[in-house]
């Protein structure tokens, strides 16, 4: 294992940043996740560490070895850097059985036949591919190929571990079950991974911390809570899970009018924006449908359901309020119509409009 830097990284293809001065540590054992929307430069940084890509400036080292300075004018080639590096598509040699597109990295690195049997061995076991070693990719299902294809790096014990998108290629619920399974990996490994994904579930669920870009930057690097919880700016609160922006009118009181009249407290501490035009960002899970009784805690404002779907366990509501379409979860069914919205003042996160 060893600790992942990246200092001030620059990808330019011709006048165009696909990277623009990226910087990150990765802690040893950590699980770190690119997460942004295509064309944000995850992949291009992740190619960047793996060597794939020449950077035109910048700083990338694991422990203490340099991959590159732009500053030295180091360069280490990419088989020199004994990074583990899984992609979307498993390229597993297809006229090798899963022993022997494991066995292929180790006869590279001119490993003695009896340990290479032991890392073979020890690496199917670990993603729980034994029984399948003597079969080829074509008789395995997308879940196997994954964790083939996972066993075939994991097997020369690389000091970091890449995955660029490596369950986009499974269906919905397998890919669910993955997610578990992986997580479950790396803590049992406990080896340095850096992890891509446009899915935002995915980032939620299996990382220490999430660094979500967007064109070339990071624009905020945090645990996944926090991230979710309490983004930095809109484009954040926008991509992380489901967002619905409400247009304000922010008063020296601390209550901000809607642009019907009606008014919402606001959190207590925080973020203190300038008065004036705010726009207020509210999660779908943080809005109740009420009756008439309604929490001393809460802002009561009236609103209308416009249309409900039924997603197995709960209902998604669009409920018109102050001329904005606000998206609502809730475990209870409501016929459409006029309600009450209960919405907590600590559930709002205000912008500057």
């Amino acid at each position: 294992m060893a600790e992942v830097t990246v200092r001030s990284l620059v990808v330019q293809y011709g006048k165009v940043a696909a990277v623009d001065g990226v910087s990150f540590t990765v802690k040893e054992g950590e699980f770190l996740t690119l997460l942004g929307p295509s064309g944000c430069g995850k992949s291009t940084t992740l190619a960047a560490i793996a060597g794939l890509e020449r950077p035109n400036s910048g700083l990338i080292s694991v422990g203490d070895t340099v991959f590159f300075d732009s500053a030295r004018s180091i360069w280490l080639e990419p088989e020199a850097r004994s990074l583990g590096l899984v992609f979307q598509s498993y390229a597993l040699w297809p006229h090798m059985t899963i022993e022997e597109n494991c066995a292929f990295p180790l006869r590279l690195r001119k490993i003695g036949r009896e340990e290479r049997l032991r890392r073979i061995r020890e690496a199917l076991e670990l993603v729980d591919m034994a029984a399948y070693a003597s079969r080829y990719p074509h008789q395995l299902s997308g879940g196997q190929q994954q964790r083939a294809a996972l066993a075939r790096t994991l097997v020369y014990q690389p000091r970091v571990l890449l995955l660029d998108e490596p369950l986009s290629n499974i269906d919905a619920k397998l890919r669910d079950r993955a997610r578990s399974w992986l997580k479950d990996l790396q803590n049992r490994v406990g080896i340095t991974t850096i992890y891509v994904t446009h899915d935002q579930v995915e980032a939620l669920a299996l990382s220490d911390r999430i660094a979500v870009m967007n064109e070339g930057k990071i624009v905020q690097l945090d645990a996944p809570r926090v991230i979710y919880e309490s983004p930095d700016d809109p484009f954040v609160a926008d991509f992380i899970g489901t967002t619905t922006f409400l247009p304000a009118t922010l008063q020296t009181d601390g209550k901000a009018v809607l642009s019907d009249g009606q008014s919402l407290g606001l959190p207590s501490q925080g973020r203190s924006p300038l008065r004036g035009s705010v726009n207020l960002a509210i999660r779908p899970e943080r809005v109740r449908i009420v009756g008439a009784e309604v929490a001393e805690t809460a802002a009561h404002v009236n609103a209308t359901i416009k249309s409900k779907s039924y997603l197995g366990g709960r209902f998604a509501y669009d409920i018109a309020l102050a001329g904005t379409v606000l998206k609502v979860e809730s475990d209870k069914e409501h016929p459409t119509g006029d309600v009450n919205l209960a919405i907590d003042p600590n559930a709002l996160i205000v912008f500057p409009a």
